[in-house]
């Protein structure tokens, strides 16, 4: 970024997830020699195209600042910041949507926070036991079909997956499901939840997938479905040689979908 370039594909992806980590922003986005990178990273803040985390405690953490008449014109809507301990989460979603979307695996996606703003006005759960539960991302494969993203750090009651996949059950999101989790118990509850609540397998699919796998390349790391075992990479090459007949809106270049 040159001393007078705009920031936009950083100011379009902090807009879908609510912030810009430097670790994210070094990896996929920085270039040139790291002193050079430091000074850029801190020209986004000096220029006033972003802002620090509204919480101290989430060090190098930007938001975009939603007065800046450039981003204005750039973005209609920013999802909103995570919370310090959603940080590392959603860190982990992000990195992986930009290693798929950089590699040409993904033509793109949408976050939770944009699924959750699309949602706004629209008729609205009675109570906390009735939310519904979005993906912590939707991802376009070739512009053929779509693959919903949960990531499962930590194990959580039963009652919670049980919700979870009784959500999926009746909501048709997207093509197929991953889960990446960090424990099997945690792929074991979630078995236990589809068998509970009869879930449709074949119209749906659901595929597990090693966290650390996943953090280590998203690309490459294996899914595990019911009757077969696959990777992102082979997906998308079976989407570009075979797509399927119902196949989203084509996508302009960043995530954002063109009708």
């Amino acid at each position: 970024m040159s001393a007078h370039q705009i920031p936009i594909s950083e100011i379009k992806f902090a807009a879908k997830t609510g912030f810009l980590s430097f670790k994210l922003w070094d990896q996929y986005f920085a270039n040139g020699a790291h002193s050079w990178r430091l000074r850029q990273w801190k020209a986004l803040v000096i220029r006033g195209y972003f802002k620090m985390h509204p919480s101290p405690r989430a060090g190098d953490v930007l938001v975009l600042n939603p007065k800046n008449p450039k981003v204005c014109e750039l973005v209609p809507s920013i999802s909103s910041p995570p919370y310090i301990s959603q940080l590392f989460h959603d860190e982990v979603v992000a990195s992986s949507l930009l290693r798929l979307k950089n590699e040409g695996l993904i033509s793109g996606f949408k976050t939770e926070g944009e699924l959750k703003a699309q949602a706004v006005g629209t008729i609205q759960p009675k109570s906390a036991s009735e939310a519904i539960k979005y993906p912590d991302a939707i991802v376009n494969v070739a512009n053929s079909k779509s693959i919903a993203i949960e990531v499962e750090l930590t194990r959580k009651e039963y009652k919670r997956y049980y919700k979870i996949i009784g959500n999926y059950a009746t909501k048709q999101y997207a093509d197929m499901i991953l889960f990446i989790g960090n424990s099997e118990g945690i792929f074991e509850s979630l078995r236990k939840a589809m068998r509970e609540n009869s879930y449709p397998t074949r119209s749906q699919p659901i595929g597990f997938v090693s966290c650390e796998d996943w953090k280590s390349n998203p690309v490459t790391a294996m899914i595990h479905f019911s009757s077969h075992t696959t990777n992102m990479h082979h997906l998308h090459t079976l989407e570009i040689k075979k797509p399927f007949v119902n196949q989203p809106s084509r996508d302009d270049g960043y995530g954002e979908t063109a009708n």
